[in-house]
């Protein structure tokens, strides 16, 4: 099976990015329209809303890939609309480079 796709670095997930998440049934492709930082001690956390073709598994363990590293993430939220699923994915990345800031 395929790994993924790398995850854009955070300037670069803009609307119609499309990222790709790993889950039990295989690489679901997930387009970007908004995107969230956490502050302060959640400063590294990320919430990404965008659209699916597939319902997505909510709250269960799935993964996003960074510099060849898996990143913990799970889907917290989808809601269908006719033939697609407005879904919302968190994770958190601690690397420094992913937000644009040196260490």
């Amino acid at each position: 099976m395929e790994a993924p796709k790398d995850i854009p670095l955070a300037k670069d997930l803009k609307d119609g990015t499309v990222i790709e998440v790993q889950t039990e049934r295989g690489i679901i492709p997930l387009s970007v329209y908004r995107v969230t930082r956490g502050t302060g001690h959640e400063k590294w956390c990320i919430s990404i809303q965008g659209f699916v073709r597939t319902e997505p598994p909510i709250r269960t363990q799935c993964q996003v890939f960074f510099k060849g590293n898996e990143v913990g993430s799970h889907f917290t939220r989808a809601t269908k609309h006719k033939q697609i699923w407005e879904a919302t994915l968190e994770t958190i990345i601690s690397r420094p480079e992913f937000w644009g800031e040196s260490e």
